[in-house]
């Protein structure tokens, strides 16, 4: 950067990729097939928020909200779901309501919207909710969200083309990830004939559970230890630890063969 050259770093952005993604370029060097990404990352705990708007304001008021960031679900934007319904007040007598009259109970056809929010921009939105909103006194909920899931690409599962017994899928492992020298290390029955594998690239041992929940005969990552071995093995399932970096290190030669095709297509 101090001669002037732009930098771009990206790790675990691109390790959840879909058309760079390390996971995507073991599948293809492994003996497997009919394989692909299945379990998704966390993304963050939301808040959704729901208010209550007349009919002729709901699109005023849903943009302004879309605008400050609510209403984001993966790559699509301005998401939101809207009820009518009927709603109703009565102003005090310092009141300045917007539709009817103070000290009259008023009934009034409303939309109740609804929008998921990162939390992290809560302020901006409901100052936005507030700025937009034709009501002198806006009413909304906000709901916490456990946190869901998008379209990241952390394990894969793929079937073998040929089942093979642990010992020598480990040995596999070796040779087509590692060049034959990678540190590989695995857990289970050497002789126990295994069909199915997940993986996650670089260091997947929070992941484990998540993996074994697809039913695999073997879980292959690395940065694992014995304890993790242990857990792998009271699910179930195997455990084949390779060296951290022999699950990434081929990024310069999938960023190359990107970069070419899309220079390519831009002559």
């Amino acid at each position: 950067m101090a001669n002037g050259t732009a930098l771009y770093v990206g790790h675990t952005n691109i390790d959840a990729s879909p058309i760079l993604s390390m996971n995507l370029e073991i599948g293809k060097r492994l003996p497997l097939e009919d394989f692909g990404p299945v379990a998704m990352k966390p993304q963050p705990a939301s808040i959704k928020l729901v208010t209550f708007i007349p009919e002729e304001s709901l699109p005023q008021v849903r943009s302004a909200l879309a605008e400050a960031g609510a209403g984001v679900i993966g790559e699509y934007r301005e998401c939101g779901f809207a009820h009518r319904g009927l709603g109703s007040f009565r102003g005090s007598d310092r009141s300045n309501p917007a539709i009817g009259e103070r000290g009259v109970l008023e009934e009034v056809e409303e939309f109740r919207l609804e929008m998921v929010c990162p939390k992290s921009k809560m302020d901006r939105i409901i100052r936005a909710l507030w700025e937009s909103h034709p009501y002198e006194e806006v009413a909304y909920d906000l709901y916490p969200m456990a946190a869901y899931h998008g379209n990241s690409h952390f394990i894969w599962k793929g079937n073998l083309t040929e089942p093979t017994t642990l010992e020598e899928l480990a040995s596999r492992i070796k040779e087509d990830l590692g060049e034959g020298v990678a540190p590989v290390r695995f857990a289970g029955n050497p002789e126990q004939e295994v069909a199915s594998l997940a993986w996650c690239s670089g260091g997947g041992k929070s992941l484990i559970g998540s993996a074994a929940s697809l039913g695999v005969d073997v879980y292959m990552t690395g940065d694992t230890g014995h304890h993790d071995a242990l857990e792998c093995l009271s699910l179930g399932m195997a455990l084949v630890d390779i060296d951290h970096h022999y699950t990434e290190r081929f990024f310069v030669q999938i960023m190359k063969r990107f970069m070419e095709e899309e220079i390519e297509e831009r002559i």
